[in-house]
């Protein structure tokens, strides 16, 4: 029941796990000006369902993680 919920809510998932992710790997909380951030790497995973390595690989290469 679970999978079929997070499948149905595939973008919410994505949304949040990406902030989560960020957030681990900026070493700090999200501050508003993140969410641009997270919804562009949101936007650059959709293909596919929003595989994990896609997510990871956007946000390493992401300005924020990058830090610019």
């Amino acid at each position: 029941e679970f999978k079929q919920i997070v499948l149905a809510e595939d973008r919410l998932f994505a949304e949040a796990f990406t902030r989560h992710l960020l957030s681990y790997a900026l070493g700090r909380a999200l501050e508003p000006v993140d969410e641009l951030s997270v919804a562009e790497i949101v936007e650059r995973s959709k293909q596919d369902g929003y595989p994990l390595r896609l997510i990871l690989q956007n946000i390493a290469s992401s300005p924020a993680f990058l830090g610019n």
